[in-house]
């Protein structure tokens, strides 16, 4: 049966830690969970629709009082919902988990819708960072030249040509 939250037991209002900017949209109550491909079978609990994620929150037995989370999913991330009829009862497939719900198929619409908005109001994506190519060294093999000019003297005792930055030439010492 599809209840408020205002009709969810304290104790399973008090197992629910909601992020900020998060509210609870509606719950189901169902009277059994399975696994689907497993024996598994779990008693009852509520499915809680947020506007950010679906939890299935189970009793913990019949002796407890207590309720514990036991599947916590974003709704971006799912991607197996559908309705389930059979021989014994209808359900709601949620990620691979068969819960016994009365109107399933509202409640998958419930879901859907919910999904919608969440992808609408979601952030962008970030485009994915390009991964930095590594540094690359370039060597360039560059070619010096340089130009000097040289002057020339003529020695003024024996004639012979020699650098101007000589102190004495070298052919006979004179200055």
């Amino acid at each position: 049966m599809n209840q408020p939250i205002s009709q969810i037991p304290p104790a399973v209002a008090n197992t629910i830690l909601l992020d900020q900017g998060e509210h609870i949209l509606i719950t189901w109550d169902f009277s059994q969970s399975k696994y689907i491909g497993s024996n598994f079978n779990s008693g009852r609990g509520y499915l809680v629709l947020t506007n950010k994620r679906v939890l299935s929150i189970h009793s913990q037995g019949l002796l407890s009082s207590g309720y514990k989370v036991i599947s916590n999913i974003e709704l971006p991330k799912i991607n197996d919902l559908r309705v389930s009829s059979g021989f014994m009862s209808n359900g709601l497939i949620v990620m691979g988990t068969l819960y016994t719900i009365q109107n399933p198929d509202m409640a998958r619409n419930y879901i859907d819708n919910a999904r919608v908005d969440f992808m609408k109001n979601a952030p962008p994506p970030k485009a994915p960072e390009m991964p930095t190519p590594p540094a690359t060294t370039h060597y360039v093999r560059e070619k010096e030249v340089t130009t000097r000019e040289v002057v020339k003297i003529r020695c003024q005792f024996c004639g012979c040509l020699f650098d101007e930055v000589v102190d004495k030439c070298p052919s006979c010492g004179g200055r």
